[in-house]
């Protein structure tokens, strides 16, 4: 039997994951909540999707011509779960509904912590989900963090990480946030250890950020501290060719490049799902190695809200739940793709010259 879904928010995130659910076989995708009868309401029911509204925005989307298929309400009541992906802090509010009606939900990293019983990585603690009502799935940052974090946890005794992080200002789409032009930057530490710590406990990392004039991706620079001999570049690049949510990346020099790659290969709204490890940039020093991630900040956290929802109702086993949801996104071509345009082995020499 499906699990009957719905998605409260229809941005940037919302109308991926809407996407995704709705070519999930063991996911019935009720509707869209939007709170807005604009151009992406238009857009979702040009896909197919039911859109719902407040209750007192009814009459407001009708004299739009929007056909909406009830109130938001009557979205959660026909759903198992709600995937809540209204700007961060709404899920609070929002919560109270949920419960109201005894829903299952996974939230988003816009909001605190609190607000769940766990804090979600698919690569990290995808058993844990099981039976959990109440599901956070961590930040774009967060989960690019733990993606890298964990597999170098396995394989070596990392003592201690350190994070300088340079945020895009906003996503493409967005036309009221800034800087245009100056860089912002947020106390030390900023808040980004703490949270993969909710997903990664007893890990030993520092974290700063910075807000650049840029939309395309994030950028991490990350500082790995080892108990004893740091990897090498060519033991890093093996571990990370073998992560499917990872692509290896050796020859780019922009995240320009990436992007544009990503067009040429004609990818929806150029959605890569996957964190980029920037091999051009790796340096080693005795116990320590550094480089350079990029994260795609529109797309990292699909797949995490399909394993989340699938995990939290035990529908499938871990390996065969996040292939699946890989299968369904396109990830397995999409990594070989970028690889083979951007990677040649760790051995050969960048070609970069700053």
């Amino acid at each position: 039997m499906k699990v009957n879904v719905s998605i409260n928010g229809y941005g940037t995130i919302g109308k991926r994951v809407a996407e995704a659910v709705a070519k999930h076989p063991l996911l019935n995708l009720i509707g869209v909540g939007k709170y807005t009868p604009d151009h992406e309401a238009f857009l979702a029911i040009e896909k197919g999707f039911s859109i719902f509204a407040p209750k007192d925005s009814l009459t407001k989307f009708s004299s739009k011509g929007l056909k909406v298929k009830g109130s938001i309400e009557d979205m959660v009541k026909l759903s198992d779960a709600i995937i809540d992906c209204s700007p961060g802090g709404k899920g609070i509010e929002n919560k109270k509904l949920y419960i109201s009606y005894n829903k299952k939900a996974i939230f988003q990293g816009g909001e605190p912590k609190e607000i769940a019983e766990l804090s979600f990585n698919s690569r990290c603690n995808f058993n844990a989900a099981q039976g959990k009502k109440y599901i956070r799935v961590v930040s774009c940052n967060t989960t690019a963090l733990c993606r890298i974090i964990k597999p170098l946890m396995e394989y070596y005794q990392v003592r201690n990480v350190e994070a300088v992080l340079l945020r895009r200002a906003a996503d493409p789409c967005d036309d009221k946030t800034g800087p245009i032009n100056a860089v912002k930057w947020s106390p030390a530490p900023s808040h980004h250890a703490e949270d993969v710590k909710t997903v990664i406990e007893n890990l030993k990392i520092s974290t700063s950020a910075f807000v650049i004039p840029h939309t395309l991706a994030h950028l991490t620079y990350l500082t790995f501290n080892f108990n004893s001999e740091a990897p090498n570049q060519e033991e890093v690049y093996e571990i990370f060719k073998r992560e499917r949510r990872v692509a290896v990346i050796e020859n780019a020099q922009s995240t320009s490049q990436l992007i544009e790659a990503s067009r040429d290969l004609e990818l929806k709204r150029y959605d890569t799902y996957m964190v980029y490890i920037l091999m051009n940039t790796f340096h080693k020093n005795e116990n320590k190695i550094s480089f350079t991630i990029v994260t795609p900040q529109e797309s990292i956290v699909i797949p995490e809200n399909i394993d989340a929802l699938i995990a939290q109702s035990s529908l499938m086993d871990e390996d065969e739940a996040q292939k699946l949801t890989e299968r369904i996104l396109g990830i397995d071509s999409i990594k070989k793709s970028i690889e083979k345009i951007f990677s040649t082995p760790p051995t050969i020499a960048s070609s970069i010259r700053i």
